[in-house]
């Protein structure tokens, strides 16, 4: 029997009625469609990374993956419901008085919190799987490898706030963070080698095997605390 990572109970089912509280005149039935979203979307990613990995350390990677998506799902229908919680239809409210300018606005702001809910969404389930391959230690220099020559960008490790990303064409390893990091994550950055780039937003450098180690080892320890 397949392990469920992710049921029903996870995601409250009350926050999500009222988000279509003022778009439908069956917000239950809307709520209930996400919620059912987010466990088969869950549950999909837990049998597609457990299924690649063949040591106990690649199943332990992914267990943690799993739970990384799982909460960042969650955090992530959470600000989607809360936007659109926010937007009226004229046929549910009624016509009278309608805020329609008000109304357009939380419209595009719903549209661009689902927009950055789609995206990441198929970059945390690429990203989940290549961390699983990559904690086996030929794998490393062989998925590297490949991204290399072919000149793309590797997600290396993501979870909420930061990015890890591996950048061949440019020869640089880079880290985001959503918000700026403290003073004692600063100089463990700097401790290391890295350097801010005002211009990108991030903290950057050589992608050497010393550099990816190192942005490894640092999403590691800030994922730790």
């Amino acid at each position: 029997m397949n392990a469920q990572f992710a049921t029903a109970a996870d995601l409250n089912m009350q926050r999500g009625a009222r988000a279509y509280m003022g778009m439908s005149h069956t917000p239950d039935k809307r709520a209930e469609g996400d919620i059912k979203s987010y466990v088969e979307a869950v549950n999909s990613l837990a049998s597609e990374v457990l299924a690649l990995a063949e040591t106990e350390d690649q199943a332990a990677v992914a267990r943690a993956q799993i739970a990384l998506y799982r909460d960042e799902y969650i955090r992530r229908r959470h600000i989607t419901w809360d936007a659109y919680s926010r937007c009226m239809s004229p046929m549910i409210v009624g016509p009278a008085r309608f805020p329609t300018e008000q109304n357009r606005k939380r419209l595009a702001t719903y549209d661009k919190r689902l927009g950055e809910f789609i995206e990441w969404e198929k970059r945390a389930r690429a990203a989940a799987q290549q961390a699983v391959l990559a904690a086996h230690p030929d794998a490393i220099a062989a998925i590297d490898a490949a991204r290399r020559e072919a000149g793309e960008d590797q997600v290396i490790a993501e979870m909420a706030g930061v990015r890890v990303v591996n950048s061949p064409a440019d020869e640089r390893v880079r880290v985001f963070f959503e918000a700026k990091p403290d003073a004692d994550l600063i100089a463990k950055l700097k401790g290391e080698s890295w350097k801010w780039s005002p211009r990108l937003g991030c903290w950057q450098r050589q992608n050497t095997p010393n550099g990816l180690n190192s942005a490894r080892r640092l999403f590691s320890a800030f994922h730790a605390e």
